[in-house]
């Protein structure tokens, strides 16, 4: 990540995950079972759902919101879905190429050709899904 990013009282491991692209499986991401519903990447209690995030930049400021990710279960009370309420499932995003990382914060990416969520990004990172801090699935579209 280029420093010097504000990162508006966010981790980095959350700013991170803001703008990437949706996890749309015809099944669940955590377990592979049918999906119910979808979940926000970053827990609308953390800054995702409705709110976003700035990213200002070099090349302006762009408007990034927390990607969804298809999931098993009903809200916070049973599935995948309430593992990732409860933080046993995670989802992060790694790039492939550290020089593409640097064009998405510098805003490069944004101002040609890429918009936040492009599932083109996947062309460039994967969705990493782990479970109690092992790795479950790579995601790559």
């Amino acid at each position: 990540m280029i420093p010097g990013i504000p990162l508006r009282g966010l981790s980095l491991d959350r700013v991170r995950l803001y703008g990437m692209p949706h996890v749309e499986l015809s099944g669940c991401a955590g377990c592979h079972g049918p999906a119910d519903n979808r979940h926000h990447v970053v827990p609308k209690g953390m800054g995702g759902g409705s709110k976003s995030f700035i990213l200002e930049t070099p090349r302006g400021k762009f408007v990034l919101f927390s990607p969804t990710v298809t999931l098993c279960g009903m809200g916070n009370a049973s599935g995948c879905h309430g593992e990732a309420h409860s933080g046993l499932l995670r989802f992060e995003w790694q790039w492939d190429d550290e020089e593409v990382e640097e064009r998405w914060w510098s805003g490069w990416l944004l101002t040609h050709g890429y918009a936040p969520h492009d599932p083109r990004l996947y062309r460039h990172g994967c969705w990493r899904v782990l479970r109690d801090k092992r790795l479950v699935r790579e995601v790559r579209l």
